[in-house]
């Protein structure tokens, strides 16, 4: 394992690489979540840094000087955007961010975010984004990034009468949830799904994709994508609406989770795909699901100019909060392929954003 010492400094930097999977996870388990869709286990981990499509994570740790302890990771996640010309952009995602409670107040973050990008290969990666909170953001600005976009969450009422009886007092609290408890039929959890259907599914999305104009950057979506997005996150299991025509083709597919929010069950739309890729289509999609559902409401993400937004927006969805997006341009150059800088210039969807 080779390390950088730095003698005014009480750690050594070392490759991600070289770090034992499970110091990594016991490190972030004492600081960020344990549980739900982003519980930091040696799985969620292997998933997300190494058996990515867009390829293993870059990054860096660091040790402490005396005892070798792991006291401080900034992994940087590969990924691939897409602009409405076609242009492919090299991209890294700062996610996992992490410093040991004891050694903080030292400057670690900033040092290995510089660290870090420093080592990058500028004709592979000419951008960074993420979505930091409000306690790290300030720390980003001061390293170069841009705050470019407020994104909008937004709500569905799906059931008026279960929110009013929740209100009222009426209804209980979601216990072990049951498939009949989130649809009438019509949601097929992934770990249910057998092979063909599956590969139907998943080959339908990704020509959906292939076919839908982008609006702003967009992340790749292959099928080899999707099945690792969708399919192998260890600790999800996605949900799947089909909508097929008289002929049992498939006219659209919507991509699911359950979430309990308030005491009321819900869905997260992560992601849905239409045969014409139009505002009709979604909205057919959406008709569709909204009368197999009995969930209370339902959370979405697309950028406000998406024909999905627009779609959204004639159910009567409406922002609930919203997420920075900010961004860091490695290669000025470009700038001149895709609006990186403008909210405008972004075209994600919430499984974008979920886990990541």
């Amino acid at each position: 394992m080779n390390s950088v010492l730095d003698q005014s400094k009480p750690y050594e930097t070392v490759p991600l690489s070289g770090v034992d999977e499970t110091e990594i996870v016991k490190l972030l388990a004492g600081s960020l979540s344990r549980e739900g869709v982003t519980a930091k286990t040696t799985r969620f981990w292997n998933w997300k840094h190494l058996s990515s499509p867009f390829g293993v994570s870059y990054g860096l740790a660091a040790v402490s000087s005396t005892n070798r302890s792991l006291v401080g990771l900034r992994p940087l996640m590969q990924w691939s955007l897409q602009s409405p010309l076609g242009a492919i952009i090299g991209a890294v995602r700062p996610v996992d961010t992490v410093t040991h409670p004891e050694w903080r107040g030292v400057g670690m973050f900033s040092f290995l975010t510089r660290a870090a990008l420093s080592q990058l290969d500028l004709a592979k990666v000419q951008l960074v984004f993420n979505t930091p909170n409000s306690s790290s953001l300030p720390g980003y600005e001061k390293l170069g990034w841009k705050r470019v976009a407020a994104l909008p969450i937004y709500v569905g009422v799906v059931s008026p009468l279960k929110i009013m009886q929740r209100i009222l007092g009426f209804a209980q609290k979601p216990g072990v949830l049951r498939s009949e408890d989130v649809s009438r039929g019509g949601v097929v959890w992934g770990s249910a799904l057998n092979d063909f259907t599956r590969r139907e599914i998943l080959a339908f999305a990704a020509r959906c994709e292939c076919a839908r104009r982008p609006v702003g950057l967009r992340t790749i979506r292959s099928e080899e994508f999707l099945i690792w997005r969708y399919m192998q996150q260890p600790n999800v299991d996605y949900g799947f609406f089909v909508l097929r025509s008289a002929d049992d083709q498939i006219d659209g597919v919507a991509v699911l989770r359950t979430e309990v929010r308030r005491g009321l069950l819900g869905v997260v739309l992560v992601d849905m795909f239409a045969r014409d890729a139009d505002e009709r289509a979604y909205g057919s999609l959406l008709s569709a699901l909204f009368g197999d559902l009995r969930v209370a409401f339902m959370v979405a993400h697309y950028p406000r100019q998406s024909f999905e937004a627009r779609a959204l927006r004639r159910r009567l969805f409406f922002c609930a909060k919203r997420m920075t997006l900010a961004v860091k341009v490695l290669d000025e150059g470009v700038l001149a392929r895709a609006s990186a800088l403008t909210a405008q210039g972004w075209d994600l969807s919430f499984g974008d954003l979920e886990v990541f």
